[in-house]
Formats: structure tokens, C-alpha cells, sequence
């Protein structure tokens, strides 16, 4: 009996990796002819960091940007007109990312909060799951980080980790967030 477990352990295995193979074949290897039907409604960049770029480099992300309907960016590195443009392509709304339940290393204002944290956020070594019941951070989040980047002229929210609370289930996690 269980040889037979470890074999279907090694099968299950296979499996998954042939279907994530396929996924990432499909995903990233689609023929050019195929390319032009890929529907461009959605698409999420918030890698891309404006302040950084030439102008060359930020007219080619905005053209590229520019062709989802549908836009998730981090307004945080975009200037007003760098979204304005992005706008006069067939972008019809740009969301920022906004991250609540976690707090990044490379924030201007991570030394403020950081005594606030929870822990350790698994896997992405700059980041720190955030106390979002900490009224500074509540007010911070809804009084001048928000209100900045919809002056602009972003359209509304991609909010990110507000699974603080499956990793921190208690209910002033809960009430924080809400």
C-alpha cells in the first residue's frame, strides 16, 4: 500500500507540473498570429516607475500602457500628466495599487509605521504585514495616502493585502479594515 501512495504522489506531481508547464506555454508563447485576438481590456503594471524613466522610455510604457481599456498602475511613481496621457490612448479608467495590510521597505513613509507591524510577510523580504488597526495608519491610508493619489486623477483602488486578516484573525484586524 504504500508504494502505491508514493507512486500516485509522483503521478500528482507530474501532473501539476505538465499543467503549469501548459499554463506558461499558453501564457507567454502565443503565436503572432494568435497575439492580435488577445483581448487588451486589463491589464495590471505596477512595476513600472515613471520617476526613473527618460522621457523616450515613459512615451513607449504609456503607448504600450495605453492600450488596455483598463489599467492597475502604482500612481505613487506617475505624475498627473503621465496619467493624463496614458488616458488620451484608449485607457478609459486607471486604478493605483494601494497596499493597506502590508507595508513596503521602499515607502517614503515606512519609518513611521514600521514599529506598527505584525510580522514577517512570507516570501517577499521587504514587506511587513501592517496593523491596520493602528489609527495613525487608518488615518494616513484615508486622510493622505489616498487623497494624494486620486489628486492624480486616477480613477479609483487596487486595494492589496487586505488578507492581513486571514493571517491575523481578530476582530480589531477585522474593524480596521472595515
Amino acid at each position: 500500500m504504500s508504494n502505491l501512495k508514493h507512486e500516485n504522489k509522483g503521478l500528482v506531481k507530474l501532473l501539476a507540473v505538465a499543467i503549469i508547464a501548459g499554463l506558461f506555454m499558453g501564457c507567454f508563447f502565443v503565436p503572432k498570429t494568435y497575439a492580435k485576438y488577445i483581448p487588451k481590456d486589463y491589464g495590471v503594471f505596477i512595476g513600472v516607475d515613471m520617476t526613473t524613466a527618460s522621457i523616450k522610455e515613459k512615451t513607449s510604457y504609456i503607448k504600450k500602457i495605453g492600450k488596455y481599456k483598463e489599467v492597475v498602475i502604482d500612481a505613487s511613481y506617475w505624475s498627473n500628466s503621465d496619467i493624463k496621457k496614458l488616458k488620451k490612448y484608449s485607457t478609459k479608467k486607471v486604478y493605483s495599487y494601494i497596499n493597506i495590510g502590508a507595508i513596503e521597505n521602499f515607502r517614503s513613509y515606512y519609518n513611521q509605521f514600521k514599529g506598527h507591524t505584525l510580522g514577517e510577510y512570507e516570501n517577499w523580504p521587504e514587506e511587513r504585514w501592517m496593523d491596520v488597526s493602528y489609527k495613525n495608519w487608518q488615518t494616513y491610508v484615508t486622510k493622505t495616502m489616498g487623497p494624494k493619489l486620486s489628486k492624480k486623477g486616477i480613477d479609483g483602488f487596487f486595494v492589496d493585502n487586505c488578507d492581513v486578516y486571514y493571517h491575523y484573525h481578530k476582530t480589531k484586524i477585522y474593524k480596521g479594515l472595515s
